[in-house]
């Protein structure tokens, strides 16, 4: 996992660099997401204090984790755009939105699964400098449900893919976990066109306190 945050490690090499977003609908359908009834742990409540109180202060802070990998062969990017949305779906930790209430109270919001859906958009060829700045700024921080984003830079005879996440969410995903099952819903989109889905975790049943 390579730390992006405000330091710039991070050192993509240049490409015709495709993202992936959420659909506005996705946006309007978590606004309307019932407050779940699990936890939140109170780590994730200090932080999202932290991050309310120093919006719209240009504070810096490093925020952003990057698991970047490589693929062999070129991006299919309809096939891509099937995977990131089943990893969206199929984790609590994407399908989450955490708000800082009025008596500073931190709730957890859940979005259906079935309302998440992503669109690609190609930025063509993007410097690796210039990817990494898109990256930093393009991904909200953790006010905002959608604070991590997908991606693929085209090589000659490869693509990197990359998944940039909030610092919220760092327990929620290993490097290698994301990777691997990343690697193994493109495989499968690209062999079959997708097939059934596991069933999405319950974050709100199987969640504990964690200090």
């Amino acid at each position: 996992m390579v730390d992006l945050g405000w330091n710039d490690v991070w050192r993509p090499r240049a490409g015709r660099l495709t993202t992936w977003t959420v659909l506005p609908s996705a946006r309007a359908a978590m606004l309307r997401a019932p407050v779940c009834a699990g936890p939140v742990p109170s780590w994730q409540q200090r932080y999202m204090r932290a991050t309310h109180r120093l919006a719209g202060t240009n504070c810096p802070h490093g925020r952003l984790h990057v698991v970047e990998f490589d693929i062999d062969g070129y991006p299919r990017i309809a096939a891509m755009t099937r995977a990131v949305t089943a990893l969206v779906r199929r984790h609590d930790m994407f399908r989450s939105w955490l708000s800082v209430e009025p008596d500073d109270r931190v709730v957890r919001h859940m979005l259906d699964p079935d309302d998440v859906e992503l669109v690609a958009t190609v930025r063509w060829d993007v410097t690796g400098a210039g990817i990494g700045e898109m990256v930093r700024t393009s991904v909200p921080d953790a006010l905002h449900w959608d604070c991590f984003g997908f991606g693929v830079i085209e090589h000659e005879h490869s693509f990197t893919t990359y998944v940039a996440v909030d610092r919220l969410h760092r327990g929620g995903l290993t490097a290698v976990s994301i990777e691997t099952e990343l690697r193994a819903l493109y495989r499968r989109e690209l062999c079959d066109g997708g097939g059934r889905s596991r069933r999405p975790a319950d974050y709100c049943r199987s969640a504990t306190p964690i200090a």
